[in-house]
């Protein structure tokens, strides 16, 4: 491969909206923004991951929504007299049960330099 190849390369990066994650043995197919492919790559190439515990039983989840959620269901009789902000427990970091190594690619070199808006920001 050319220097310039290489260049290009890392200004486009490997991955492009509505594409496939591109770290051999992940499987990801569709992934339409940056900020999912963010979400992504915390949930499935970082080998450490925080997870949220219920602060009423024994379920956890990757995502804080999904407590809130499990919450909102699950605990209805109580959900009234603590409110959202009590229902998750403190984070905690643990193994990720779902890794798959990225190496040699990070999340830079597949994003590239390109200029994608932000979490809040609408494609």
């Amino acid at each position: 491969m050319h220097p310039e190849e290489v260049t290009n390369l890392k200004k486009c990066g490997l991955w492009f909206p509505g594409g496939a994650c591109p770290v051999l043995g992940c499987g990801a197919k569709t992934i339409r923004k940056a900020c999912e492919l963010r979400r992504h790559w915390r949930e499935m190439h970082e080998s450490i991951v925080a997870t949220y515990p219920c602060s009423m039983c024994s379920f956890f989840a990757k995502r804080r929504f999904d407590v809130v959620q499990h919450f909102m269901t699950c605990h209805r009789s109580i959900r009234n007299r603590m409110g959202k902000s009590h229902c998750v427990g403190n984070v905690i970091y643990q193994q990720n049960p779902s890794y798959v190594d990225p190496h040699p690619l990070t999340l830079e070199s597949v994003l590239g330099r390109h200029d994608y808006p932000s979490d809040n920001e609408v494609l």
